[in-house]
């Protein structure tokens, strides 16, 4: 969490204020930083355990800016994310949120290149990360995050909301935002198990923005699979096991 923090107070274009949402916290090593802390420019709000989204809505509500930026407590921007995400919103009122290429570090390693985009960029596949800058209108536009979506992706869902209200979400092409990964299950683990769940909820929730694009959807779906079966991976799998190619 310190090192989050500190990545805010390191930014060349440093926040007005960062609010910190223990929710419902119970381990002794969180509660102990949070008890110590003395950083400046920062307030900590307690709430009873009410999950991701409801998190997020509460320190929305009490932050004063017109300009949001969320960032998980494992996780760290580059100093320059803030002044150069900000930019963006400035020169741009059709772009709603920020994000910029991914870099995962801890027990796994990789990068994450999303694409951001509109509407249609979203309705297959997550192109944002969570942690990213956007409009205190696209939040009220959309209503927040969603708070019944417990088990994941509720950014997903927010950005996809966002998108089909007029709105474009940019990512800055260079990896600025660092993604910590844990050896124990995380959030994102368990969003992939529910995943199938997940996708039908939000679905149905934009029933209209799915029908009116089905034809699209079906396409990217097919072409992941085809993706997934023409692997190497794939491939040495079904040898393995010594079975043909369902497309040989």
């Amino acid at each position: 969490m310190d090192e989050a923090v500190q990545s805010l107070l390191a930014q060349s274009l440093v926040p007005d204020e960062i609010i910190i949402i223990d929710d419902g916290s119970t381990e002794p090593e969180t509660l102990a930083v949070l008890e110590k802390s003395s950083w400046p420019k920062t307030r900590v709000i307690r709430q009873d355990n009410a999950g991701v989204s409801a998190a997020r809505n509460a320190g929305i509500s009490d932050s004063k800016g017109d300009y949001i930026v969320n960032l998980d407590s494992d996780d760290r921007f580059d100093p320059t994310f803030l002044e150069k995400a900000s930019q963006i919103l400035d020169s741009d009122e059709k772009v709603g949120a920020v994000g910029s290429w991914v870099e995962v570090f801890g027990s796994r390693t990789g990068t994450w290149k999303p694409v951001g985009g509109t509407t249609a960029d979203f309705l297959s596949e997550n192109q944002c990360t969570s942690n990213n800058l956007f409009r205190r209108t696209f939040w009220e536009k959309t209503g927040g995050f969603d708070e019944t979506m417990k088990k994941g992706f509720e950014d997903w869902e927010f950005w996809l909301h966002g998108t089909s209200l007029g709105w474009s979400v940019s990512i800055i092409p260079e990896v600025l935002t660092f993604y910590r990964k844990k050896d124990v299950k995380s959030g994102m683990a368990v969003a992939y198990e529910n995943k199938p769940e997940i996708v039908a909820y939000i679905a149905k929730k934009h029933l209209a923005l799915y029908q009116e694009h089905v034809v699209r959807v079906l396409k990217e779906k097919e072409e992941l699979v085809q993706r997934v079966y023409n692997s190497p991976v794939y491939t040495a799998g079904l040898e393995v096991l010594g079975k043909n190619h369902p497309l040989s």
